[in-house]
Order: structure tokens, then sequence, then C-alpha cells
């Protein structure tokens, strides 16, 4: 069954400069969102310093978003989708001091699901972070880890693969 990612109840707009993505604590019901007033509760920051109009669209806990696997199983989802004109980020935001673990399997289920019913082609630029307000930057192994992302989402989209960025910190350009 097709899955709309782009629920009007689940979408935040916004024009400013920097802003930040957050996520309630574990264990979280509610679905992600955009910040625009308080840095302490960011657990990505955003920088836009073309005052882009860049929109954030929950996908976990945002209802009406609920992807099956072949067996009924729910499938994994990442927190959100940020867009602007032809650009389309999916972003696992994490708050931990672990680091990244998971949050790969979480976008690249995401990814194939939103490939399959709504296609990516329309887009020009396509990556996926994973942010963690912990641990704000990948450490030794993330080149490995990306370039396995890489080849993953590329056996996906038949094509080119996304690159994935773990790091805390997102630009619009």
């Amino acid at each position: 069954m097709p899955v709309n990612f782009f629920q009007p109840g689940c979408r935040h707009t916004t024009e400013i400069a920097r802003f930040g993505l957050c996520d309630d604590p574990q264990p979280a019901k509610s679905p992600a969102y955009l910040d625009e007033i308080d840095p302490d509760k960011w657990i990505a920051e955003v920088s836009n310093p073309g005052n882009r109009a860049v929109e954030f669209h929950a996908v976990d806990h945002c209802p009406g978003i609920d992807p099956r696997r072949t067996d009924g199983s729910a499938a994994q989802r990442c927190d959100g989708i940020l867009t602007w004109g032809r650009s389309i980020v999916f972003v696992e935001l994490k708050d931990r001091a672990r680091g990244f673990g998971g949050g790969q399997g979480q976008l690249l289920e995401t990814i194939r699901y939103f490939n399959a019913d709504q296609g990516l082609g329309g887009y020009d630029h396509v990556r996926a972070h994973v942010a963690n307000r912990q641990r704000p930057a990948a450490a030794i192994g993330g080149a490995q880890t990306i370039q396995t992302f890489r080849n993953e989402t590329a056996a996906i989209l038949g094509g080119k693969g996304v690159d994935l960025c773990l790091d805390r910190n997102i630009q619009v350009s």
C-alpha cells in the first residue's frame, strides 16, 4: 500500500537562517519537529544562509505514515525529511553517547519505501543525515559506514547512491 510521506499535519515550514530539529526523549511518542527558538533543544542544527523556504516533514510517529514490510510488520522509519527546491535530506535524530548506530538502517528503509511510493527522480540532490547531539561528528570508522550506505542505497535506487553525513549540522544550499 502506498505511503504519503508528506502528511499535512506533520509539516513545518521556515525561511529563517538558523533553526533546529528536535525529537522528544525516549520513549518518543510524538513526531519530530522544527524549532526556531531554543538551541538547547536542537538535536540537529540547520544552516539556511539564503533564507530559502525549507520544509521539515516528520515521518516517525506521524499519523498516516505507516510503511509495512511484505510480512505485515512495521518498517523502520527515520525521524523526518527536509526539502527545499529540488533537494531532499532524510534525517535521523539521536541524542545518546553511543554514536550513530542504528540510524543508517532507519534511513535505508525510509529511502526504500519513499523511492517505491513517491520516487526520488524529481530531486537533483539527495542526502541522508544521522545527527547526534552528544556526538556531533563522526569518529574513526565513519568512512566505511558512509561507503557501505552509498553502496546499499545505489542498489535500492538502481544507480547512484545517497551520500550519508554523520554530523549534526545540516547545510541548506
